[in-house]
């Protein structure tokens, strides 16, 4: 119900409804994890911070979870969580490879143009024809200036649009 309420655009009462399962059943992970990202998506960042701890308490390694990390700590403009987040999955086999999206993200805020660089050289391999990696490419050739106008709106639309696999 309360998943449905969220996706209706009924914030309160879908978030009302999360809380009411958590409170029978703390560890459902997709009700932490979408009301983070209710709460993000309001501007509520300190409920968002609770939600993504307590989504980390039942399952630290799923990509949503990680995603939301990562996006709390570029809201919240804390650059060394991010990087220190960004390094530490990045070296783990075990997690997905899409999140070489969020580092390509996060390379980019942090105006990091030879990291973009090399990250997308790496994914364009891969990939050809991925719109981020193409953007990407594209934003590490132009001025700082218009680097620095693009890496937010880039990094918002990525980070909410990056679906994690279940």
């Amino acid at each position: 119900l309360g998943l449905a309420l969220l996706a209706e655009g009924n914030s309160v009462q879908g978030r009302e409804a999360l809380k009411q399962a958590l409170e029978v059943r703390p560890a459902m992970l997709l009700a932490q994890v979408r009301l983070a990202e209710s709460y993000m998506d309001s501007g509520t960042y300190e409920d968002a911070e609770i939600h993504i701890r307590d989504a980390m308490r039942v399952n630290p390694r799923h990509p949503r979870v990680r995603k939301l990390q990562v996006r709390i700590n570029i809201t919240r403009d804390n650059r060394g969580a991010v990087i220190a987040l960004v390094r530490s999955r990045l070296a783990d086999p075990a997690f997905p490879l899409h999140f070489q999206d969020v580092a390509v993200v996060v390379a980019m805020v942090l105006d990091d143009v030879v990291r973009v660089e090399t990250l997308v050289r790496t994914a364009i391999r891969e990939q050809p024809n991925d719109p981020l990696y193409l953007l990407a490419d594209g934003w590490s050739k132009v001025s700082a200036d218009q680097r620095a106008a693009l890496s937010g709106l880039i990094a918002r639309v990525m980070l909410n649009d990056i679906d994690a696999e279940p």
